[in-house]
C-alpha cells in the first residue's frame, strides 16, 4: 500500500489539497475493508460461518461503498476526490471491475 500512496503522491494523484488527500485515503481505506470482507468470505472453510460472512459483505460491506461512491459522484461529477482522477478513482474501479466479472472467488 505504502507504495501505491507514494506512486500516487509522485503523479499528482493524491489531490490538491490536504482535504482532499483525507477523502483519497478515505476511499481507499473503505475500498480495502469491502475487499477484505469478500477476501474473507471467499476464504473461510466453514459453511454456516461463510454464508454469514458473505451475508455481512452482500448487505452490508459492498452497498456500504457503494453509497459511499454514489455520495461522492452526485451531482454528475467525473471523479470521486477534486477535479482529475485519483487514487481512489483507481481502486474503486479495480474494485468494480472484479464485481463485474465472474464470481472467482466463489
Amino acid at each position: 500500500a505504502a507504495v501505491n500512496y507514494y506512486v500516487a503522491k509522485r503523479f499528482g494523484m493524491m489531490g490538491c489539497t490536504d482535504i482532499e488527500a483525507s477523502l483519497i485515503l478515505m476511499i481507499v481505506d473503505k475500498t480495502n475493508d469491502t475487499m477484505k470482507a469478500k477476501v474473507d468470505a471467499s476464504g473461510c472453510k466453514d459453511e454456516a460461518k461463510q454464508a454469514e460472512l458473505w451475508k455481512a459483505y452482500e448487505e452490508k460491506a459492498f452497498p456500504a461503498l457503494v453509497a459511499l461512491i454514489n455520495k461522492r459522484l452526485a451531482g454528475g461529477k467525473q471523479w470521486l476526490v477534486g477535479d482529475k482522477v485519483s487514487l481512489a478513482d483507481l481502486y474503486v474501479a479495480e474494485f468494480l471491475s472484479e464485481r463485474t466479472r465472474p464470481d472467482i472467488l466463489r
